[in-house]
């Protein structure tokens, strides 16, 4: 897919959510045989001069359009706004949405409707979201490949059985389960810092209790010892 700011997109679908409205509206009032943009070419010997001349204006006003919009189909592509990892803030959203207005007004056209400004506002928020998910995708990839890593050398270091791998890789997916959680309502604010440093205590609390289930005293021992020798509680 190619990569196509945001800001060049939602102008496009502006644009031609207009074009789209003017054409409707002229198709509905007549169904004679439409010229090349959509519009009579010439007005019948039937009609009024002034309804006449109305509609030659229209047909001027719809050539102005597309020459427009071809215009901004030959602009060259900007990179993108946001990068992979950049969060998008409501911030960036109502700055983006202002550049919009800016430009669409810029080429002329009529102020954007309420409800175009809503369709647009909805499909930044879906984009923002599919960023967020792809970002949450990639690093819970990334955590269960360290996960895995580590299990390896657990089992070699600690000669665990089957039953051990097993029950460890079921505890670590908890734990990081437990973690994402707290991450959440940490970043979501609301929470006092007392609770969230009482579930963090916790949640370590359980991740202990944990390995004291799964491993033998000696095993844990080593363990231990292992992760202070790396500076790791």
């Amino acid at each position: 897919m190619k990569n196509i700011t945001l800001s060049v997109l939602v102008v496009a679908v502006a644009i031609g959510g207009l074009v789209g409205a003017v054409t409707a509206t002229l198709i509905a009032s007549s169904d004679q045989p439409t010229g090349e943009h959509g519009f009579r070419a010439e007005a019948p010997s039937e009609l009024p001069p002034e309804l006449a001349e109305q509609l030659a204006s229209l047909e001027q006003q719809n050539r102005d359009l597309l020459h427009r919009m071809a215009a901004l189909e030959r602009r060259p592509v900007e990179k993108a706004r946001f990068g992979d990892k950049a969060p998008v803030t409501k911030k960036d959203l109502d700055a983006l949405a202002k550049e919009v207005e800016s430009r669409i007004e810029e080429q002329g056209v009529a102020p954007v409707p309420d409800a175009l400004k809503t369709q647009v506002a909805d499909t930044l928020q879906v984009i923002r979201k599919e960023e967020r998910d792809a970002r949450a995708l990639k690093a819970t990839e990334r955590q269960r490949a360290k996960m895995e890593s580590s299990l390896g050398r657990m089992r070699q270091k600690l000669n665990l059985n089957d039953r051990q791998v097993t029950d460890l890789r079921v505890e670590f997916l908890a734990r990081d389960e437990r973690n994402r959680e707290l991450k959440r309502v940490w970043e979501e604010g609301g929470t006092p810092d007392a609770v969230i440093g009482q579930t963090k205590r916790r949640n370590y609390e359980m991740h202990q209790e944990a390995l004291v289930r799964i491993l033998t005293p000696a095993q844990l021992e080593t363990h231990q010892t292992s992760r202070r020798g790396r500076g790791k509680d």
